[in-house]
C-alpha cells in the first residue's frame, strides 16, 4: 500500500508542478481561464485564476516532498474535487468551454476531464488512508529528477517564446533601420532641389 501511496504521490505531484508551469508561462492570462466556466463571478473567477497556478504547484511539492502530511493530499483532494465539480457543472450545461488544465486551452472540459478530476481525488483519498502513519520519503536526487521532467515541457516552451521575442525585435529592429533608409533616401533628392 504505501509503494502505490509513493506512486500515486510522485504522479500527483508531478502532474500539478506541470500543470502548473504550463500556467506561469502563460501568467497573464490564468485570469481568464476559469471565466467561462461561469460558476464564479468575473473577478472571483480572474483571482482564483492567477492564485491557481501557486496553489497546484506548492501542491505538487508538497506531495512529491511528503513534508507537511498530510496537506498535500488535502490540498490535491480540495482540488480535484473542485475540479469535477466545475467540470460536471459544464457537462450538465451543455456548454462548451476550455479545460485551461494546462493553460494551453487544446483541450475542451468533457466526461474524460471529469473522469481526470475524478482520478486525481481518488488518488488523494488513497494517498490520505494508506500513507497516514508515516509517508515515504523520496530521495533528494530522484525528488530533484520527478521536479525536474515535470517543468521540462513548459521550460521547452518558455524558451520557444524567448526566441520568438528575440526574432521579432530584430525584425522590428531591421525594419525601423530601413524605414530610416527610405526616408533618407526620398529626402536627398528634395533636399539637392532645394540647395539650387
Amino acid at each position: 500500500m504505501a509503494t502505490l501511496a509513493l506512486i500515486l504521490r510522485c504522479w500527483l505531484g508531478s502532474m500539478f508542478l506541470y500543470t502548473a508551469a504550463w500556467k506561469v508561462i502563460d501568467y497573464r492570462q490564468a485570469g481568464r481561464w476559469l471565466q467561462p466556466y461561469r460558476i464564479l463571478p468575473p473577478l472571483g473567477a480572474t483571482i482564483v485564476g492567477f492564485l491557481l497556478p501557486g496553489v497546484e504547484g506548492i501542491t505538487g511539492l508538497l506531495l512529491l516532498s511528503g513534508a507537511f502530511f498530510p496537506l498535500g493530499p488535502l490540498l490535491a483532494g480540495m482540488l480535484g474535487l473542485a475540479f469535477a465539480s466545475a467540470a460536471f457543472i459544464v457537462i450538465r450545461r451543455g456548454e462548451w468551454v476550455p479545460c485551461g488544465c494546462t493553460g494551453t486551452g487544446g483541450d475542451w472540459v468533457d466526461r474524460v476531464t471529469l473522469a481526470r478530476a475524478l482520478t486525481i481525488l481518488g488518488a488523494s483519498l488513497f494517498i490520505l488512508i494508506a500513507d497516514r502513519s508515516r509517508p515515504l520519503v523520496l530521495p533528494v536526487p530522484f525528488l530533484l529528477l520527478i521536479i525536474g521532467f515535470s517543468f521540462l515541457p513548459a521550460g521547452w516552451r518558455l524558451l520557444e517564446i524567448l526566441r520568438e521575442r528575440r526574432y521579432r525585435q530584430r525584425w522590428r529592429k531591421a525594419m525601423a533601420a530601413e524605414q530610416e533608409r527610405l526616408r533618407r533616401a526620398l529626402q536627398a533628392p528634395l533636399l539637392a532641389d532645394r540647395d539650387l
